[in-house]
């Protein structure tokens, strides 16, 4: 005689009942841990604003071909932006540096002469953070990334490239 077992078809039916911390429990300790690195990403996203300047001089700063290792730093720079700062109430910041990593993501390899969109971008960046513009800025947050999407489609545009 085979006997056939039949697996528990639902996650529910797999947990063992009584066992370890409610949910309640467990998502206070979740909020807990959140409120512990949220005061500590500012000091995360005050480096990866930093990470963005520095590799923003280098890139003023080259004479030679591209791409450089500059390029690639400010795009990892604001990758982690893009990545981390909405988890923290930043999605404004989020959205900016979203558009940083969408452009240069579009460019040809010489990003000079898009420095100036760069600039603005990363200078909005540090705008957010200086005033503690968190959430989505409101009806100000809105028309800036409007305003940052509507230069990033001109400059595309003048550069021959589609967005």
């Amino acid at each position: 005689m085979v006997e056939v077992i039949t697996p528990p078809s639902s996650l529910a039916d797999r947990v063992v009942k009584g066992v370890g911390p409610d949910l309640q429990t467990i998502m206070a300790r979740v909020e807990a841990g959140m409120e512990t690195l949220k005061h500590q990403y500012s000091d995360v996203l005050s480096s990866d604003l930093a990470a963005l300047d520095k590799a923003l001089e280098k890139i003023k700063a080259e004479t030679g071909e591209l791409p450089t290792e500059a390029a690639t730093e400010l795009y990892q720079a604001a990758h982690e932006i893009r990545g981390l700062a909405g988890s923290f109430d930043y999605p404004l910041l989020t959205g900016i540096a979203g558009s940083l990593c969408g452009f240069i993501d579009q460019l040809d390899s010489d990003l000079r002469p898009h420095i100036r969109v760069i600039e603005l971008q990363v200078g909005a960046m540090h705008a957010v953070v200086a005033n503690k513009i968190t959430g989505g800025g409101g009806r100000q947050g809105r028309e800036l990334v409007a305003s940052i999407g509507d230069l990033v489609t001109k400059a595309l545009a003048e550069a021959g490239l589609d967005r």
